[in-house]
């Protein structure tokens, strides 16, 4: 996996245990110093109970640009233009470029029926 140095690079993972069920994300935060080094943050979210792998996959690309805008954001945003977004999740990467245009255009629905989770994609 390539680090884009001139980014703020979010590395993204949900997971879930089945029972009782519960979720939780993990976000590492990665950029690189004036010195060429790479600096790293990590942030483990408080975990929620009867969530599935995906939406926690899901929800970790979320909360990630989230805390950069916080107050107590472990990375000078000021300093980069851009964003970049690392998921291991097949649900979020193959599904983004359907949620952004397909399935907004189309009432939200895909060939198994109406998707779960709209209100995170949208």
């Amino acid at each position: 996996m390539n680090l884009d140095e001139q980014a703020i690079n979010l590395f993204t993972d949900g997971s879930s245990l089945p029972a009782p069920r519960r979720g939780g994300t993990g976000i590492c935060f990665v950029t690189v110093g004036d010195d060429g080094h790479e600096i790293i943050d990590h942030l483990q979210p408080q975990g929620h109970e009867g969530a599935t792998n995906q939406q926690m996959d899901l929800l970790a690309c979320i909360q990630a640009p989230r805390e950069l805008r916080g107050k107590h954001s472990p990375v000078d945003v000021g300093r980069f233009s851009k964003i970049v977004i690392h998921s291991d999740a097949q649900y979020v990467v193959n599904n983004v470029q359907h949620a952004l245009y397909s399935w907004r255009s189309n009432g939200w629905c895909g060939a198994g029926g109406p998707q779960d989770r709209q209100d995170r994609w949208a």
